[in-house]
């Protein structure tokens, strides 16, 4: 039995942000922390104020800035990064005397550059290995965005090449998908020892609600989760939405913790269809629950999604789900799953068919969920996976 068994020190430190990876860590320090008993510290890179310490009033956490603007934060990653914030990171790593670091980011770029901790054990946790580059230069973009784009491309490689070679020194890399896994060794990635594990969710709090009433409507109710941006595809989406409007009466669902940069298409498209749209920015995850138990079909559209946990909450609601072969997480669904609809080819005709074929299939909420059980994605499986790993 490891050493680790016992009560020990476990320094996480992690991103401020929102989103699938950001969950998954939350349950992770509560699991630690009641299930393991151990001491759980949390280091917080706040990419919101350019370098400015930020208070909190939790005695366990403390905040380190940046910028939380994508191409500005590359900017000042290497600035603050570089000259600024490097040895106050490792300070406050160092008294909070960890005898694990867990660093979880939202990709590759976003680990901050500072020396290796060699005494400490160190492992790493992404939600994706890297944002792809723009391609360059884009004949539709002229001066100054050509120019963002251009940097954005430079930092990206430098902070790629440096962050590779920082991660060699890891104990432990944890990827949640054999593509993942390929995508980083094309990269010219290599450490000692890494491993796949599977991100769950709260299947306790994900599943089917009890419906007392039931109203009778004619509008399908299409549910989309995720900022209105073509790369979560929502231009295929909408552009779907307006060949089966033809046909079906709809409405459109959206939650996020964004807008993105698509919101204003988004809306004028719809209006100008009639096509009922409500967005819900921010929402407590009781609220999220609720809409995806009274949505008729999830629509996860993106090219490709390095996992996709709202694929799994979904299921485990017992809602429909129209998804495309790249999501990340059907590595792991294996068994037979009732309510899930893969689109094969980008295209928007085969969407419009994949949802007209999931709006017209009459399985029920307790056998997509019955099949999504089976399948074992869980947070209680993913925690104990986790914690074997770290402490062999």
């Amino acid at each position: 039995m490891s050493n680790y068994s016992q009560n020990k020190t476990i320094v996480f430190v992690k991103t401020f942000s929102y989103g699938g990876l950001n969950e998954v860590v939350e349950g992770l320090i509560q699991w630690f922390t009641t299930r393991k008993k151990w001491r759980v510290k949390v280091l917080i890179v706040d990419y919101s104020n350019c370098g400015i310490p930020v208070p909190t009033t939790k005695h366990t956490f403390t905040k380190i800035a940046g910028c939380f603007n994508l191409f500005v934060q590359f900017l000042s990653q290497l600035f603050s990064f570089l000259f600024i914030n490097n040895k106050k990171i490792v300070r406050h790593i160092e008294n909070l005397h960890p005898d694990i670091i867990i660093w979880s980011h939202d990709s590759l770029l976003h680990i901050p550059t500072i020396p290796s901790l060699t005494e400490h054990k160190q492992v790493f946790l992404f939600e994706e290995w890297m944002r792809e580059k723009y391609e360059f230069p884009p004949v539709s973009l002229k001066g100054v965005k050509n120019l963002k784009r251009t940097i954005w491309n430079i930092i990206r490689d430098v902070f790629v090449s440096k962050n590779i070679k920082y991660l060699a020194n890891a104990d432990l890399v944890v990827f949640h998908t054999q593509a993942m896994l390929e995508k980083a060794k094309m990269s010219g990635y290599f450490v000692q020892r890494d491993v796949i594990i599977p991100l769950g969710i709260d299947t306790g709090k994900y599943k089917p609600l009890i419906r007392r009433v039931v109203n009778k409507r004619t509008k399908s109710r299409i549910l989309f989760i995720g900022p209105l941006a073509d790369f979560k595809g929502v231009h295929l989406l909408i552009n779907s939405l307006i060949q089966l409007h033809k046909e079906k009466d709809l409405s459109l669902w959206v939650i996020s913790y964004s807008k993105g940069r698509d919101f204003e298409w988004v809306k004028k498209k719809l209006k100008n269809l009639e096509i009922e749209f409500d967005f819900y920015e921010g929402i407590y995850e009781e609220e999220k629950i609720r809409l995806l138990n009274k949505a008729d079909v999830l629509v996860h559209v993106p090219r490709q999604e390095p996992y996709g946990l709202t694929i799994l909450e979904a299921l485990s609601c017992g809602t429909k789900v129209v998804t495309t072969k790249g999501s990340g997480v059907l590595e792991f669904i294996k068994k037979k799953q009732r309510g899930l609809y893969v689109l094969r080819n980008y295209f928007v005709s085969d969407l419009v068919s994949l949802i007209k074929e999931a709006l017209r299939d009459n399985v029920n909420r307790k056998e997509i969920r019955k099949d999504f059980l089976k399948q074992g994605i869980n947070n209680e499986n993913f925690y104990k996976k986790f914690y074997q790993q770290i402490t062999e």
